[in-house]
């Protein structure tokens, strides 16, 4: 399993000025967020997450779109794991599309498809 973003690299992003940061609160939780860059016109989207207990209500596909708006490109990309099935149906859903493939691009050897949508 992957591991999660530390503080440090968190404060990291932050620090470039290209990071945006979207979070989802449920109950005064911390139920999930979304992680990106806003450059060249695009928003590249680099870590979505959603606890697991809030799973299931639409949550993934809320922080995403506010992660892509927050980002105002024009363009949205992102990686994921090409055996990641929960992952590819939700942004397929939200109109994603394949636009290539990365073979062997994870340390255990599993590709990641490359994935785009229109903003």
């Amino acid at each position: 399993m992957r591991q999660g973003w530390t503080v440090d690299r968190l404060r990291g992003e932050l620090d470039r000025g290209l990071a945006r940061v979207v979070v989802a609160d449920l109950e005064g939780r911390l139920a999930g967020h979304a992680i990106g860059w806003a450059v060249a016109g695009e928003a590249q989207i680099l870590d979505v997450r959603v606890a697991e207990w809030a799973r299931r209500r639409g949550l993934g596909g809320r922080l995403v779109d506010a992660l892509v708006e927050a980002c105002e490109g024009e363009v949205a990309l992102l990686e994921v794991r090409a055996d990641n099935v929960a992952a590819i149906g939700l942004y397929g859903a939200l109109g994603f599309v394949v636009n290539g493939r990365r073979s062997a691009y994870y340390p255990d050897g599993t590709d990641a498809l490359l994935m785009q949508r229109p903003a």
